[in-house]
């Protein structure tokens, strides 16, 4: 669907760009998080949250990679947990652990598609939690 939208959009003369990449194709979390998941998310981070930190801390770059995956777990708490009034903290310790990762695999030099498989999906329960399976997700399936 995110394709058909872009192609009527850029048929019109807008300069959009693809949503979401091949993201089954990231080989890390750097790749995935960075260039192949939501890059409007990873365009509003860079703007308000990355690039500021790097023009004030210039030499500080892991600070501001890991500031963005902080700032991305405020916005999931907001959007996750506050809706159902619980699961607090889940969605942020994901993406700090995700910051955390990205970190790792860039000092060991990691590159796999199934270390980033596992990374992604073994502490999604973190991200995606009971709370907002039972108060959220199941209500729209049993209406649809």
């Amino acid at each position: 669907m995110f394709r058909i939208v872009e192609a009527l959009l850029l048929r019109a003369g807008y300069p959009v760009r693809t949503l979401f990449d091949a993201p089954w194709r990231a080989t890390t979390l750097a790749e995935f998080w960075a260039r192949r998941w939501n890059r409007g998310f990873v365009d509003m981070t860079a703007i308000l949250v990355h690039r500021p930190l790097r023009a004030r801390f210039p030499h500080a770059e892991p600070l501001a990679r890991f500031a963005g995956f902080g700032f991305s777990g405020v916005l999931h708490e907001l959007a996750i947990s506050v809706p159902v009034g619980a699961g607090y903290g889940g969605p942020l310790l994901y993406f700090v652990l995700h910051g955390a990762l990205v970190e790792l695999e860039r000092r060991l030099a990691i590159r796999s598609r199934a270390w980033t498989f596992v990374a992604l999906l073994l502490p999604l329960p973190l991200l995606i939690h009971r709370p907002f399976l039972e108060g959220v997700i199941a209500p729209l399936l049993r209406t649809s």
